[in-house]
Order: structure tokens, then C-alpha cells, then sequence
């Protein structure tokens, strides 16, 4: 939530554009992107990362890798456990142990600079709609079951008016959480 009210912004440009100026940036400091790119395994020899290996088998060797991806399926499946105790048993432990939280979905919306958010009573940053009492508790149960378990008559989500304390153009965030990955395409 704090990242949305303190970081979010409306590209002047447009979204579209924004991304693009990423990309010529990153490839003007010397990048290069593969799109459509699976990394299988991140290479590591003793004890230190090399690399990382591709679907295909290619290796990009690399003193550094950055992932995003879930924690453990970095650590568990591309790293492998086995690699980490022979490392560290203790943060091997600490891998196998990790709770992930909830993902979410968020939808930024940039609004007509008419649209006076504080007006419609989203006067404050952060708005819930809930079915209420115990929502949120039960939707996080099927989420670690790996299900979805929002209905028309139980959903949690958040509308996040990031505007409002950033000032700029008015926009919305709405964030809907507790969703599994395994059922998204």
C-alpha cells in the first residue's frame, strides 16, 4: 500500500511509452533483453553465484542475478536445497520454512482530470470493500489451498487513491488479494 501512495505516478507519455524509454536506457548502459526467455536453474559453484542457465541449456555467466520470482521457487527449484545446505544449512532451513504472503492483482487507472475522487468519498488513501466479518480469513484459507475463493457475496478488495496524497492527475488502484497464482493465466 505505502509503495502505491508513495510511489505512484501517471506517466506523462502514457504507459506504453514509459516501458519503451525503460528498455532504450537499459539497452543504452549495455543490456540486452531476451523476451520469451525461461531461466531454469541459477548457477552456483562453490558456494558463489555464477550464472544463470536457460531453457534452451545456454548459460549467461554474470557476477550478479536479480529474480523476482517467488522465494522459494528461486531457492527451492532453481537453486535447489540440496546446493543451499551444502552452503548454509541453517538458511536452507530458513528457505524451507518461509510462509509465503498473498498475491494480488492490481489495476492502476489514470481518471479523467475532472473526476473529483474525494467527492465520490474516497477522501482518504486507502478504501476497502469487503463482504466483511471474516472474508479476509477465509479467502487467505483457500489461498493456501491454492484456490480462489471469491464469489459475488464474498470478495475483499482495496481502492487505493494514490492522487489524493501525491497530488497530480487523479488515479485508482484497485488491489484484489488474497489470489493464488495457480489458477491465472
Amino acid at each position: 500500500m505505502n509503495s502505491l501512495l508513495d510511489g505512484a505516478f501517471r506517466p506523462k507519455e502514457g504507459f506504453i511509452e514509459f516501458s519503451k524509454k525503460l528498455e532504450e536506457k537499459y539497452k543504452n548502459l549495455g543490456g540486452e533483453l531476451r523476451l520469451n526467455t525461461q531461466v531454469e536453474k541459477i548457477l552456483v559453484e562453490n558456494g558463489e553465484v555464477k550464472g544463470a542457465q536457460l531453457k534452451s541449456g545456454e548459460k549467461i555467466f554474470s557476477n550478479y542475478v536479480i529474480t523476482t520470482v517467488d522465494p522459494k521457487v528461486a531457492m527451492k527449484s532453481m537453486v535447489g536445497l540440496d546446493v543451499i545446505r551444502s552452503i548454509d544449512k541453517k538458511y536452507a532451513q530458513k528457505v524451507e520454512d518461509v510462509k509465503m504472503s498473498t498475491s494480488s492483482i492490481n489495476l492502476s487507472i489514470g481518471l479523467d482530470d475532472e473526476i473529483d475522487l474525494e467527492a465520490l468519498g474516497m477522501d482518504c488513501g486507502y478504501n476497502v470493500i469487503t463482504t466483511g466479518g471474516d472474508t479476509y480469513d477465509r479467502l487467505f484459507d483457500d489461498y493456501e489451498r491454492g484456490e480462489i475463493g471469491f464469489t459475488d457475496k464474498r470478495f475483499h478488495l482495496g481502492v487505493v487513491c494514490p492522487s489524493l496524497t501525491t497530488g497530480g492527475k487523479p488515479n485508482i488502484t484497485v488491489r484484489v488479494s488474497p489470489v493464488p497464482l495457480a489458477d491465472w493465466f
